[in-house]
C-alpha cells in the first residue's frame, strides 16, 4: 500500500476512535452529578434534563428521583415535586426525603393527603425527621385540628427546637391553635433574623403581617422571599396585593409588568392592572379586564368590590347593585361597600332602601358624614325635608366649613317651610364660598319662595 494511504486509513481510524469514545453515553451515576452540579448553579433546566436523561437509566433510582424532585421544589413545581419524593421514598425510605415529601405535600395544599400519611405505620421511620413532624404540624393547623398540631409541634420540639421548620411550624401552631398573631408575628421576625436565607420563612411572615393589616412588613417579607426564590408565584402575587392596598402604583406597575407576560389570565394580575386603570380615570379598560377576572373566577371577591366602584362612575347602577350585594354576602361588615350600595338604591330611586342601610350604618359607625349625607338625600327624596334637614345640620356642624354643608343644610329648611332659617343658612354658605353660583341660584329660588322678589334679583 502507498505511504499516503496509509496515513490515511490510520487517521480515518483514529478519527473514528475518538468520536466512538466521544459518543459514549454517561453514566447514570455521571448524569446525577452533573445535574447535582447544575443544581447548586442555579441552572435548574440542565438539572432537570440530566436527572431525567439518568432516570431512564435507572427509574427506580431514589438518588435521581429525590434530585429531580429538589430541583421541582425549587421551581415550585410542588406536585411534580411530591410525585418524584414519593418514588424515591418507593425506593428507599428516608427520613430526609419524607421531610422533603411533607414539604412539597404542604406547599402543593395538599394537607389531607399529608395527614393520612403522618398516621399511616408505613411512615413510621419519618417520626424522626423534625421537619416531616413540623410540616405535618401546619398541615394539621390549617385544616382546624389544631390539637393533634400541637402535640405533633411537641413532637418536633424534642428533636430540634431550633430548627428553622420546627420554629416556622411554632408560629403557624401558635396563630391557628391560640390565636395569638402578635405572638407569631414576633416568632417570625426572630426567625427570620436569625435565618435570612428561609424563604418559607419570609413568606409566612409576609402572609400573616398582611392579614394584620401590617402592609410595610408584609411588603419587606415577600420581597426577601422573591429575591431568595423568584419562583416563588404565590409570593409575588402577595406581593402584588400588598402594594395595591398600599396604593403604590408605581411599583405595582413594576411587578405587574412581568406578570402579565408570565400569567397573563391570572385573576390578581388582571385584578391589579384593573385597579391601575380605575385610578387612572379608565372605567372602560378597567371594567374590560375586570370581566377577564370574572370569566376564571366569577366571584372574586376584591374584584366584585372594584366592579362596583367602576360601574357606579359609569352610572350602571343596576349592574353596580347586583356587585356589591354578591360582595356584601361575602364581607356583611364591609362599610364602605354597604355605603355604595345605599347610594346605587338612591340612585336607582328606591330611598326607602338607601335610608334603611344608612341607618343601620350610623349605628355601626356614628356621626360618619358620608353615611349621614347619603341619609338625608335618601330622607329628601322620600320629601321628609325636616328630618333630612336635621342630619344636614349637624353636617353643618361637623364641618363649619364647609359651604356644601350650609347650602343643603338651607335647601332642606326651605323646603320643610322653615324659609328664614333657610336663607341665613344659604347666606353662611355664600359667605363661605362667594363666587359658588350654586348657592346664589338656591338662594334666589328660596327669595323668590317666600315672595321676595327684589331679595331674588339681588342674587342675580
Amino acid at each position: 500500500m502507498p505511504q499516503p494511504m496509509k496515513r490515511a486509513v490510520w487517521f480515518f481510524a483514529a478519527t473514528f476512535g475518538l468520536l466512538v469514545a466521544c459518543s459514549e453515553p454517561l453514566s447514570k451515576e455521571q448524569l446525577l452529578a452533573r445535574a447535582q452540579e447544575s443544581f447548586a448553579q442555579g441552572n435548574l433546566n440542565a438539572a432537570v434534563i440530566d436527572a431525567k436523561t439518568a432516570l431512564q437509566q435507572d427509574a427506580r433510582s431514589a438518588a435521581g428521583r429525590r434530585l429531580l424532585g429538589e430541583v421541582y421544589l425549587q421551581q415550585r413545581n410542588l406536585e411534580e415535586a411530591a410525585v418524584e419524593f414519593e418514588k424515591s421514598l418507593e425506593s428507599e425510605k428516608s427520613s430526609v426525603v419524607a421531610g422533603l415529601y411533607a414539604e412539597a405535600l404542604l406547599g402543593a395544599e395538599q394537607h389531607q393527603k399529608l395527614i393520612d400519611l403522618y398516621q399511616e405505620r408505613d411512615f413510621d421511620f419519618a417520626s424522626e425527621s423534625p421537619v416531616w413532624l413540623a410540616s405535618v404540624a401546619r398541615s394539621q393547623a390549617i385544616t382546624g385540628d389544631t390539637f393533634s398540631a400541637a402535640q405533633t409541634l411537641a413532637d418536633a420540639i424534642d428533636l430540634a427546637p431550633d430548627n428553622h421548620y420546627v420554629r416556622l411550624a411554632d408560629a403557624v401552631v401558635t396563630a391557628y391553635h391560640i390565636g395569638d398573631l402578635e405572638k407569631a408575628e414576633s416568632i417570625l421576625k426572630r426567625l427570620t433574623e436569625s435565618h435570612p436565607e428561609f424563604a418559607e420563612g419570609w413568606s409566612v411572615y409576609g402572609s400573616l403581617s398582611q392579614s394584620r393589616g401590617d402592609l410595610e412588613t408584609a411588603e419587606r417579607a415577600f420581597i426577601n422571599a422573591i429575591d431568595l426564590n423568584r419562583y416563588r408565584l404565590p409570593d409575588r402575587l402577595n406581593l402584588l396585593t400588598t402594594l395595591l392596598q398600599q396604593e403604590k402604583n408605581r411599583e405595582v406597575e413594576e411587578r405587574l409588568t412581568p406578570l402579565e407576560k408570565l400569567i397573563p389570565n391570572h385573576p390578581i394580575v388582571n385584578y391589579a392592572r384593573a385597579q391601575l386603570y380605575l385610578e387612572a380615570g379608565d372605567t372602560r379598560q378597567a371594567l374590560q379586564k375586570l370581566d377577564e377576572v370574572f370569566s376564571v373566577v366569577p366571584d372574586y371577591v376584591p374584584a366584585l368590590y372594584l366592579a362596583a366602584n367602576a360601574n357606579l362612575r359609569q352610572g350602571n347602577f343596576a349592574t353596580a347593585e347586583r356587585q356589591l350585594t354578591r360582595f356584601l354576602s361575602a364581607q356583611p361588615g364591609n362599610i364602605s361597600a354597604r355605603q355604595m350600595l345605599a347610594a346605587a338604591y338612591l340612585q336607582l330611586g328606591e330611598s326607602e332602601r338607601a335610608e334603611q342601610i344608612a341607618r343601620q350604618l350610623l349605628e355601626d359607625v356614628p356621626m360618619n358624614e358620608a353615611t349621614m349625607t347619603i341619609l338625608a338625600l335618601a330622607l329628601a327624596a322620600q320629601g321628609l325635608h325636616a328630618e333630612s334637614a336635621e342630619f344636614y345640620e349637624d353636617l353643618a356642624a361637623l364641618s363649619p366649613e364647609s359651604a356644601s354643608a350650609q347650602m343643603e343644610l338651607g335647601t332642606s329648611l326651605v323646603r320643610a317651610g322653615e324659609a328664614t332659617r333657610g336663607i341665613e343658612a344659604l347666606e353662611a354658605a355664600k359667605a363661605l364660598s362667594p363666587d359658588n353660583s350654586e348657592v346664589r341660584y338656591r338662594l334666589v329660588l328660596a327669595h323668590a319662595a317666600t315672595g321676595d322678589p327684589a331679595a331674588a334679583q339681588r342674587e342675580l
